[in-house]
């Protein structure tokens, strides 16, 4: 007997598997970018909105400094959501980033992150069906190895485009 939960579940795999096959072996090692730049929980709110500004990142990997794990996610809007405005003499207002306040104050975790395997529609459900806008990758042993972002996964896209064109 098959339920129709059971079926509904059986289709999903197989436009799964079509969608595999037809986007070829495109992997998020891939697509990611290798150069990264993380922070550790101790770190200031200041200290990370320097660096986002500085590299113009999106998010920011949380690492732990030991072990180079990664343990959360900072992004643009969580740094926004953490200012506090100050009246200048100027009777304007003024923001400035609660100095007090740590990265492990804010930090997402856990994070959603794939391994290095993780193949294009996985990236694809994550990136675009789940609004992310970047996602970490991980090693075995969950150590930080690259991001990928919604550009990488364009690049990813077409790159898997052009193979089918040339086959």
């Amino acid at each position: 007997d098959v339920t129709r939960d059971d079926l509904l579940e059986l289709i999903q795999r197989i436009e799964k598997h079509a969608i595999r096959r037809s986007m070829g072996d495109v992997s998020a090692a891939d697509i990611m970018c290798r150069e990264l730049h993380t922070c550790a929980p101790q770190e200031s709110l200041h200290q990370a909105r320097a660096l986002v500004r500085r590299h113009r990142l999106h998010a920011l990997a949380v690492v732990d400094p030991d072990s180079h794990a990664l343990i959360g996610i900072v992004t643009q809007t969580d740094l926004l959501q953490h200012l506090e405005s100050h009246p200048s003499r100027f009777s304007l207002r003024r923001l400035s980033l609660r100095r007090e306040t740590r990265i492990s104050d804010i930090m997402s975790a856990p994070v959603v992150s794939v391994r290095e395997d993780a193949q294009l529609p996985d990236l694809v459900y994550l990136l675009a069906d789940r609004g992310m806008s970047c996602l970490p990758v991980v090693d075995a042993e969950q150590r930080l190895v690259g991001i990928i972002t919604q550009s990488d996964l364009i690049t990813g896209l077409y790159q898997s485009w052009m193979r089918r064109l040339s086959n």
